[in-house]
């Protein structure tokens, strides 16, 4: 974490709170401020990335939506859902499947046919 950078965008104080154990006492004021950095997000690959490390907190509401806009923003991350590490939290809901099927077709419609 010492080699993070610390720009707003890379949510290193929502990780650090995330990390200890216990938890900060301002950690909700943390996510807060993640959720308004994130919102204003408008490179799709960051929002996902962000969208993550909320997965990875237990932010589970906010994560949906920020990767959901990633995704609508054309960052077709299925393979990626499938395997980040980060939102093992978020895997089996229907919120998920929602996004992985979100992705697919964002993939389907950039697809070429090899015909």
């Amino acid at each position: 974490m010492k080699h993070m950078p610390v720009a707003p965008h890379y949510l290193r104080d929502l990780l650090e709170g995330c990390l200890d154990l216990p938890p900060p006492p301002e950690l909700d004021l943390i996510v807060h401020k993640a959720v308004v950095t994130v919102s204003t997000e408008p490179d799709p690959e960051s929002a996902y990335y962000q969208g993550a490390i909320l997965a990875f907190c237990g932010r589970k509401p906010a994560a949906i939506n920020t990767i959901t806009n990633a995704i609508g923003g054309d960052y077709c991350a299925y393979s990626q859902l499938q395997s980040d590490p980060l939102l093992v939290k978020l895997r089996g809901t229907s919120e998920f499947d929602r996004l992985l099927a979100a992705a697919k077709e964002c993939q389907q419609r950039y697809r070429v046919d090899q015909d």
